[in-house]
């Protein structure tokens, strides 16, 4: 009893007999990835953004991991209220911050967020940055953001 066999391998369930359990997070609607372009000594600011937090537990975190692009720096605004704007206050707007946010208070419903991107007059400004989206330990939703400044 509870042994499978692979392809090329043999897997034996040692432990309890009880069911494993699974993360209940689940984030959806979010929105597709894209490309923010410009020229160096831009800032730019993305139209308004949302994502969907069907079920979760405990608090939310937003990460970027940024790939070269060193010349551009990116930051969030976040509400769950409505569209920061472009100020990122609107709405109950969390302002512009510096990623990793992390503690935020959102466990169902719509975030709406923005990314601006500053970026300096010379370096390196093309490279690729991926917003990750985590409730209670678990992320499974992502943006892939294409940096194209030049």
């Amino acid at each position: 009893d509870d042994f499978y066999i692979g392809q090329t391998f043999l897997v034996h369930n040692k432990g309890s007999n009880s069911e494993p359990t699974y993360p209940t997070t689940q984030w959806s609607n979010a929105p597709g990835d894209f490309t923010m372009a410009g020229s160096l000594g831009d800032t730019l600011i993305t139209d308004p953004k949302t994502i969907e937090l069907v079920n979760g537990s405990g608090t939310t975190s937003i990460a970027n991991a940024q790939t070269s692009a060193t010349a551009v720096t990116l930051t969030i605004a976040y509400s769950t209220s409505g569209d920061p704007g472009e100020s990122g206050t609107d709405n109950g707007g969390s302002g512009f911050v510096s990623f990793d946010v992390s503690g935020i208070s959102f466990t169902t419903g719509t975030l709406y967020w923005r990314i601006k991107a500053v970026v300096a007059g010379s370096g390196d400004g093309t490279g690729t940055s991926v917003i990750s989206f985590t409730n209670n330990g678990v992320t499974n939703s992502d943006v892939d953001i294409t940096l194209n400044f030049t």
